[in-house]
């Protein structure tokens, strides 16, 4: 009798040893599967230790904030281009993982192609207006690469008018059958004069009348994170105000390179566009 309990002690012993090695082994293996994202979306880094990483060969780093809602917790956006293919490599100047994180990066399958005509100067420049477009890039590109620490904003984002999509972001537009590029934000149905809200709170960076997006409102959120508010008609706000969640900052309008009345609606994430209404929708869930 005792003999026999000994070969069951020993056969129970064997199946916990095999079931315990092939959990371990599940778990590495759900360890080495790398997340994922969309390109034009976000990826949401969180963690209680906010170490230092980079992406993109280095050239941009993580800019944590504290989560909304999980105290002790540090979230950072990390933005996925529309062009963006592969994986996404995040670096630490102290590696000690044998081999640094990465974001499997799937494709989105986006609207193909949407035809748009609006007036000839607004496809083909003289080298007056080349250089005004030009320049008014360099100031955007400018405005995106000032980064303020921390988050403004301690509310779920909002839409910045009620209304329908009539171009969502990533659609492939062709301007006079001429130029070629992609949709960077969303457009909302607008008519001429219609109050434009602050999607949350923050500090007005840039208040301009562009060639391209007319009058043009940038917001920085903090931490990298910026929205911007295009083809406006009238701004309410100036440079350096701050501003609330649900302000009238603006009245839409048809300024720069359009074909009718509307608002561009965007997020710009350390100078990359991402797709507005998945940013909401990500960041909201935090809430």
């Amino acid at each position: 009798m005792l003999f026999f309990h000994k070969i069951r002690f020993k056969a129970a012993l064997l199946a916990l040893l095999v079931l315990s090695h092939t959990s371990s082994i599940y778990a590495k293996s759900q360890k080495s599967q790398a997340p994922t994202a969309y390109n034009g979306t976000i990826f949401i880094y969180q963690t209680s230790t906010p170490t230092p990483l980079s992406y993109n060969n280095g050239k941009k780093s993580l800019h944590y904030m504290p989560h909304p809602s999980k105290k002790g917790e540090f979230i950072a956006f990390i933005p996925i281009g529309y062009y963006d293919k592969g994986v996404k490599t995040l670096h630490s100047p102290k590696q000690t993982e044998s081999s640094p994180q990465t974001i499997k990066i799937l494709q989105k399958d986006y609207p193909k192609k949407e035809q748009i005509n609006v007036a000839n100067n607004k496809v083909s420049y003289s080298n007056e207006v080349a250089k005004r477009i030009e320049k008014e890039k360099n100031t955007a590109v400018k405005t995106y690469a000032t980064i303020t620490k921390g988050r403004l904003w301690d509310k779920p984002f909002i839409k910045p008018l009620d209304s329908a999509i009539t171009s969502p972001y990533g659609s492939a537009r062709i301007f006079n059958g001429k130029v070629n590029s992609y949709h960077g934000g969303t457009d909302l149905r607008a008519s001429l004069g219609t109050p434009i809200l602050a999607t949350n709170d923050g500090k007005v960076a840039l208040v301009q009348d562009r060639y391209l997006s007319g009058k043009s409102i940038y917001i920085d959120h903090g931490s990298g994170v910026y929205s911007v508010y295009f083809h406006l008609d009238e701004f309410l706000v100036k440079q350096g105000d701050m501003i609330k969640q649900g302000q009238v900052i603006a009245k839409s309008g048809d300024t720069g390179r359009v074909s009718g009345a509307h608002l561009h609606f965007g997020i710009v994430i350390n100078g990359t566009n991402v797709d507005a209404m998945d940013f909401i929708e990500q960041v909201n869930a935090l809430f």
